[in-house]
């Protein structure tokens, strides 16, 4: 058993910990005066998906000086690097770790000549050298929890003993494609999810694994937070670990294409591909600016259905703002029509604050809305005029803060979903996606095949 699966079973029987020799605590600011602390201690699972980090440390530490860390702290306010500090760990088996800052507690003791230090962390990380260069770069991703996924390679398995065959079984549990330079594998079991991912020339980085998790969740439906990341790149292989808990489908917002469905589960992949493509240049490891608000829509089928109404109607807009606008040229009988309104109101004998006020108003129409690029794209033919008044009716009542009467729920249900689909198209034109999907916007949720393009 390798080192990533020992880490990943204890992770998955919520029994994972580091005891460690000696613990370093370093302010990360260079202008701080905070101390550095020293000493044994140990890193626990916990079960709320964080880490516990304990130290031992030598010497004294007086109340005053626990209380210094934070005379600076303004309710309110975001704190700054200066209360935080780098957490160095070697443990008994000589791996040494890291964690990303943390704000540690100072807890003085009167029994002994020394005090304690408590945190919590979200990321340990620690590095080794291999004896040997791999032929590709490689990633390790595992995911806890049952998380099911369109497979299209099965797994062999025979019992023998000595040269006679007992038993063999053949499960459809991989799925293996081509993903911009990237070959992946993906295998399905009952208690997690693992992605294997080779890279023959490409550099791969926190970035790359930020990428790839977005394609997987965007193609469940389902936001993921990773256990286990393994990178391999070149004669180094580092690992890092997160408490994360299970991961369950706990949104009301269906994927792009519903799974289960057999001529869909080809597209799957496709839409993974095309998304991964898209979004692979950016390194930063946050999410990319499109699935910020792909992962809005998913969180908000957690909450009520007002809420999930509101993040899709702001989402679509979002999306036409970030990804569109600029490709949407000016009206030129709307910047006449403005032009005129304002010669008028000039030449009239309103007073001269009202006219102001007017003035400013129109004024301010001349930037193009996200309404306007919405109907553009209608206008274009490649959004369809169901899902844009579907949007109108869903968007003004969500943002005044109107709520949805038992009455009424059926047909705030399809507003949802319609507008859904209208933002799974958005999606599509924006990553170049053709291919089937599964539209909401109908009862009974047919496979339909998206064609359109926009440039």
């Amino acid at each position: 058993m390798s080192n990533s699966e020992k880490i990943f079973e204890s992770l998955d029987k919520n029994n994972f910990t580091i005891d460690c020799k000696e613990m370093r605590l370093s302010p990360i600011s260079a202008i701080s005066e905070n101390d550095q602390h020293v000493g044994p201690g140990s890193i626990t699972q916990t079960s709320d998906g964080h880490f516990w980090v304990k130290m031992y440390c030598r010497g004294n530490i007086t109340p005053a000086r626990v209380f210094k860390s934070y005379q600076n702290a303004e309710p309110g306010k975001l704190l700054e690097d200066e209360h935080y500090y780098g957490l160095e760990a070697d443990d008994l088996d000589g791996n040494h770790w890291t964690t990303d800052p943390v704000l540690p507690q100072f807890l003085p003791s009167m029994d002994f000549n020394g005090y304690v230090v408590e945190a919590h962390c979200r990321r340990l990380s620690t590095q080794n050298a291999l004896s040997f260069e791999p032929a590709a770069n490689s990633i390790l991703i595992v995911y806890r929890g049952d998380i099911p996924i369109p497979c299209n390679t099965p797994t062999r398995t025979e019992t023998r003993v000595g040269e006679r065959l007992y038993a063999k079984s053949i499960n459809l549990n991989v799925a293996s494609f081509e993903a911009a330079g990237f070959e992946f594998e993906i295998f399905k079991e009952p208690c997690c999810l693992r992605l294997y991912v080779m890279a023959a020339s490409k550099p791969i980085h926190l970035g790359t694994v930020a990428r790839i998790s977005e394609a997987l969740q965007l193609i469940l439906g389902q936001t993921l937070s990773w256990s286990v990341v393994e990178i391999t790149q070149r004669k180094t292989q580092t690992t890092h670990v997160r408490a994360a808990k299970r991961n369950e489908k706990r949104s009301r917002v269906g994927p792009p294409i519903a799974s289960g469905i057999v001529e869909g589960e080809r597209n799957v992949w496709i839409l993974f591909s095309k998304y991964f493509q898209y979004v692979l240049e950016y390194e930063d490891v946050s999410w990319h600016p499109l699935f910020r608000l792909i992962n809005s829509v998913f969180k908000s089928g957690e909450a009520s259905i007002e809420a999930e109404g509101l993040t899709l109607s702001v989402s679509i807009e979002g999306l036409l703002k970030k990804f569109f606008l600029k490709k949407i040229l000016p009206n030129e009988d709307f910047e006449q029509k403005r032009s005129e309104a304002l010669s008028i109101i000039c030449n009239s004998a309103m007073d001269k604050d009202f006219k102001n006020r007017v003035n400013g108003f129109i004024g301010n129409m001349k930037a193009i809305q996200p309404k306007d690029c919405l109907y553009a794209l209608r206008a274009s033919d490649v959004i369809e005029n169901k899902l844009v008044n579907s949007w109108n009716e869903l968007r003004n009542p969500s943002a005044h803060g109107e709520l949805v009467e038992e009455k009424d729920l059926q047909m705030y249900l399809d507003r949802c979903a319609s507008v859904l689909v209208l933002f799974y198209h958005l999606i599509f034109l924006t990553i170049g996606y053709k291919g089937n999907y599964t539209d909401y916007s109908s009862h009974g949720y047919p496979m339909k095949t998206f064609n359109k393009r926009f440039s």
